[in-house]
């Protein structure tokens, strides 16, 4: 099987190639995520371990060489893992430092998952990593990836995991349902001295914790009403450049450019329940300042779920008139998934 992506090449790991894995492997800030960086001896069993599951499971992890170098700089692949008491297909990457933040365990990681799908005919497929490993959250988001755990770990203390199907079921009445549910429990930041129960919310996106998002969480309601709806959306897609889609601007740029996405101007069309409105001037006197999801539709107002409604620290049902505030809406595809 030939195994190249635009700059690099994926290939099954050689006994020699332990001098350039042991430089990776060894280096205590590669693996500060590890309980400790890697001996010779333990370098020398990772290529033996990949040798065994190449031919027992058919696939592992694989050499990754610069092609403009023929440089090992890395490995990515996929391997089976204990992932909160189960055997799951894992897509897994180490990068030399020199040879990071330029893509490179993103391009290969991609690739696998087209290898996962197409070529071992995978239905699912996931990442794990420590609670705080923020650069591996990063390429599983690139690879359109949804956060679905979060579990206890005697290792990483927690241990985040990440998935992403081959197909899946979603439709923007099930999203409107999910947001009904949602907005009705209700979400709420600190407020009448209860302390906030966002942590569902703020879980999805990198850095972010229930005190930073307090009175700015009404565009992560939307991605969590989404992600609990079936549709599978990455934290940070990359259309979205200004921030993630826990700010309001990132799900215009979103819909803006991925042609599958609708878009719509308030003059050009109706909102169906599921479509997702966004506002101007209605929370802080600027653009791009608030965001909901539409239940109803009526000649002269929308009802809908919203997050933070009115500064309030609370989810709820809103009726908002369809007047100059409303700046378009949004309308997801059914079933739709951001990785192509």
């Amino acid at each position: 099987m030939h195994m190249e992506t635009k700059r690099l090449i994926l290939r099954p790991f050689i006994p020699d190639d332990a001098a350039a894995l042991h430089a990776i492997f060894s280096d205590a800030e590669t693996m500060r995520y590890y309980p400790a960086p890697f001996t010779e001896e333990k370098t020398r069993q990772w290529i033996e371990r990949n040798l065994r599951r190449y031919r027992e499971d058919g696939f592992g992890l694989w050499a990754v060489v610069l092609k403009e170098t023929g440089q090992v700089i890395g490995d990515c692949g996929i391997t089976l893992q204990p992932i909160h008491g189960q055997m799951l297909p894992e897509i897994g990457y180490h990068i030399h430092k020199a040879h990071q933040r330029m893509g490179y365990a993103a391009e290969a990681a991609r690739f696998c998952v087209h290898l996962a799908f197409d070529h071992y005919g995978l239905e699912e497929i996931y990442c794990y990593m420590k609670h705080d490993n923020w650069p591996s959250m990063g390429v599983a988001g690139k690879m359109g990836m949804v956060l679905c755990d979060i579990y206890p770990d005697p290792v990483n203390q927690f241990t985040r995991v990440f998935r992403l199907k081959k197909e899946t079921k979603a439709t923007r009445q099930q999203l409107a349902d999910t947001a009904c549910r949602l907005a009705k429990l209700p979400l709420h930041g600190s407020a009448d001295g209860k302390e906030s129960n966002l942590q569902p919310l703020v879980q999805h996106f990198r850095r972010w914790d229930v005190q930073q998002a307090d009175r700015l969480w009404c565009a992560a309601f939307v991605y969590h009403c989404c992600v609990e709806a079936g549709f599978q959306l990455p934290f940070s897609p990359d259309e979205c450049t200004v921030c993630s889609l826990a700010g309001v601007p990132a799900w215009e740029e979103l819909a803006q450019k991925d042609s599958r996405i609708g878009y719509f101007l308030p003059e050009e069309a109706d909102p169906l329940p599921g479509d997702i409105v966004l506002y101007d001037h209605v929370f802080c006197n600027q653009p791009h300042d608030h965001i909901g999801i539409v239940l109803e539709n009526h000649p002269d107002h929308l009802i809908t779920a919203e997050g933070n409604i009115g500064n309030t620290n609370r989810s709820g049902i809103i009726r908002r008139a369809k007047d100059g505030h409303i700046r378009c809406y949004i309308r997801l595809p059914e079933n739709y998934r951001w990785f192509v």
